[in-house]
């Protein structure tokens, strides 16, 4: 007795089995695939998370963290995407990239009008009644001086003074103290840049234009600073 399998399979296989397991591999073929996309996602949320935190502090995460919980993925990051194409203030950048020496207290950074200030105490910059740059003082101008050289306009270097009077060898009045704290400034950001002399000004306004009273020791010593003033054109 002999048997024909191939006429033993026509008849005992449903026809639809074929068809059947074609769409059951199609399906996890799909399944597969969206599970490498939704990792892939994931990917790059991180790298894009950690590049923006790196350039606009932590801030920025929390954002897009927020914006993935209320729109999903791809929605949050065309949305970000379309924040972030505003270009940031000459005060944002600063204070993006300078936060943790603001809460420190080592400078302060505010709009004045279409001016942008940015204030450094003379305990971080100076030492006592004289022009010398403190050693600290140097890793946070090349902060402020790669994020400023990037701008336009009149840098204005201004140093001031309290109200107590300095007379010795080497100053002969706050005028003297205030102006060469102002040049100090002015040369430590020449050396450390490429921004056009042409764009600097040092000035010393001594005693002024102060931001206390000068009646007690701690308003005396916040008058005591140098600010660089940005004066942007359109």
């Amino acid at each position: 007795m002999s048997y024909d399998f191939g006429q033993r399979r026509q008849s005992n296989t449903p026809a639809w089995i074929v068809t059947f397991a074609d769409m059951m591999a199609l399906l996890l073929t799909f399944f597969i695939l969206m599970l490498s996309f939704s990792n892939m996602d994931v990917t790059k949320y991180k790298a894009i998370s950690d590049a923006m935190e790196e350039s606009f502090g932590p801030g920025i995460a929390k954002d897009l963290e927020g914006l993935i919980a209320e729109e999903g993925l791809p929605d949050a990051i065309n949305k970000l995407k379309g924040t972030l194409a505003r270009t940031e203030t000459l005060q944002e950048q600063l204070e993006h990239s300078l936060a943790e020496e603001i809460k420190q207290g080592a400078l302060e950074v505010e709009k004045q009008g279409e001016h942008t200030v940015i204030r450094f105490p003379e305990q971080v910059a100076f030492t006592t009644a004289s022009e010398t740059l403190r050693a600290q003082f140097d890793p946070l101008l090349d902060k402020v001086v790669a994020i400023i050289e990037k701008s336009n306009g009149t840098i204005v270097i201004t140093g001031h003074t309290d109200s107590i009077p300095i007379y010795n060898e080497r100053f002969r009045s706050n005028w003297d103290l205030s102006a060469a704290r102002a040049v100090s400034v002015v040369h430590a950001i020449l050396k450390r840049s490429k921004i056009d002399p042409k764009r600097l000004v040092a000035q010393g306004l001594a005693d002024t234009q102060p931001l206390s009273a000068n009646t007690d020791k701690k308003s005396r010593a916040n008058n005591r600073r140098v600010e660089i003033t940005i004066l942007e054109t359109q």
